[in-house]
């Protein structure tokens, strides 16, 4: 499968799961749109078929996305692990990362989530120059053996 063909198919699993996310309500916990989520935020995230950002940044109805993650969380014991790993790795998007962040219940009910949240945003603008970057440091007048501390 081509580059092109295989993000377009991680591209249609991930929004084929967030359809059936938003499909089933509210009060919903049925583990399996998470698994076909997970298995697309697992593509995006290796960033051979395209960037995750490219990939699950443009996903909608986040908010849905994030209280059905959040419910699956708190009902079903057998996979907190793998939905706190599906939500570090959609952290790591900085378009989920800002729904995150305005919602403290998410990062308070999954403790892995605090230090990927905690993280300062990725800057767009480069470094600023530093003078004090360029410092030269002379090189040494006397041979190596002088150097050597008596012993």
């Amino acid at each position: 499968m081509k580059a092109g063909a295989a993000a377009m198919e991680t591209q249609r699993l991930l929004d084929e799961s967030v359809q059936e996310i938003v499909r089933l309500g509210k009060d919903s916990v049925e583990p399996g749109p998470f698994n076909k989520l997970r298995t697309g935020i697992s593509r995006a995230s290796c960033g051979k078929d395209g960037t995750p950002d490219d990939l699950l940044g443009s996903l909608q109805s986040k908010d849905d996305v994030l209280q059905y993650l959040l419910r699956l969380y708190e009902k079903k014991r057998m996979y907190k692990k793998q939905i706190a790993a599906a939500l570090c790795t959609l952290a790591e998007v900085e378009s989920w990362a800002e729904i995150m962040r305005r919602d403290a219940s998410l990062a308070a009910a999954v403790p892995e989530l605090q230090e990927v949240l905690e993280k300062p945003p990725p800057t767009t603008e480069p470094p600023a120059w530093s003078e004090a970057a360029w410092v030269l440091v002379p090189e040494p007048t006397a041979p190596a053996e002088s150097m050597a501390a008596p012993l």
